[in-house]
């Protein structure tokens, strides 16, 4: 992904008539490329974007479930482990911030011990 090539992309879709685009998998990417292709109503469907930041937009879809799902399923886990206390490691962008955050609000409501 580079920010020439996404707009490269959207113009050829919109020249060729495409009724949307597929892709792109990071949701820092597809945060970046969502207001344009709201803007020429051409809708991206991604396959791998899953931040939150992302739900609810018109003109955008997703093949796989949302952070909030998944950080569910981690603070389950966690919870049959056995677990009260435990440490995220995270990637600091927009997509690891938010499902760190995600994650220690979900394991605070199930009265689990998340780092501060």
């Amino acid at each position: 992904y580079t920010p020439t090539g996404a707009v490269e992309a959207f113009r050829v879709a919109q020249d060729a008539g495409s009724a949307g685009l597929v892709g792109p998998y990071r949701s820092a990417s597809s945060i970046s490329l969502y207001p344009r292709g709201d803007f020429l109503n051409l809708p991206l469907v991604s396959y791998g974007s899953t931040s939150v930041v992302l739900s609810n937009k018109p003109a955008f879809s997703r093949t796989v479930p949302t952070d909030e799902d998944s950080a569910a399923v981690v603070v389950s886990a966690i919870g049959g482990f056995g677990w009260r206390n435990f440490n995220i490691v995270h990637v600091n962008d927009a997509w690891g911030s938010p499902y760190a955050q995600l994650i220690a609000a979900r394991a605070a409501a199930c009265g689990l011990n998340p780092p501060l």
